[in-house]
């Protein structure tokens, strides 16, 4: 569930997604962003991932094989993306995230860096648990089978 945020004036503060999922949860809802007229869809994910694609590049990580994003450090909570060579890493912390975005986050991934393959893992990680997200095999979303990435250091 995608929600407008308010203080207690009724002041807006941005737009969050929330787990309603009865029971042990970790967080209730997690900020996306600070701006209640921004529109989240592919477009607003392009332009988080070109954020944290600079970032790294300002950083001289080689975006050969890193993580390209890290959840809430890069203003999208609750998504993890590791890419090695032409092959991208997706996890999902967040089930919010998951149920939500995971389409425009795919079509985001692809458009940005034209991977080879996406593959999103869905671990047994204590966010997982606690946000009561299936746990299961890893899936190929999108691409063909990757097979084992070949990743380039700079000389």
């Amino acid at each position: 569930l995608l929600v407008d945020v308010e203080n207690s004036k009724g002041r807006d503060l941005g737009i969050a997604m929330c787990n309603l999922v009865k029971g042990g949860l970790n967080i209730f809802g997690r900020m996306l962003t600070e701006n209640v007229a921004v529109n989240v869809d592919v477009d607003f994910f392009k332009a988080r991932l070109l954020r944290a694609l600079e970032h790294r590049r300002r950083c001289g990580l080689d975006e050969n094989g890193c993580r390209l994003v890290n959840g809430e450090g890069d203003f999208l909570p609750g998504v993890l993306c590791d890419r090695y060579d032409n092959v991208l890493c997706l996890q999902f912390t967040a089930l919010a995230a998951e149920e939500l975005m995971r389409e425009e986050i795919l079509d985001a991934l692809e458009a940005v860096l034209s991977p080879k393959a996406i593959v999103i893992r869905y671990d047994a990680c204590e966010d997982r648990i606690l946000e009561h997200a299936s746990i299961r095999v890893p899936e190929l979303a999108r691409g063909s089978e990757p097979g084992l990435p070949e990743c380039k250091t700079k000389s």
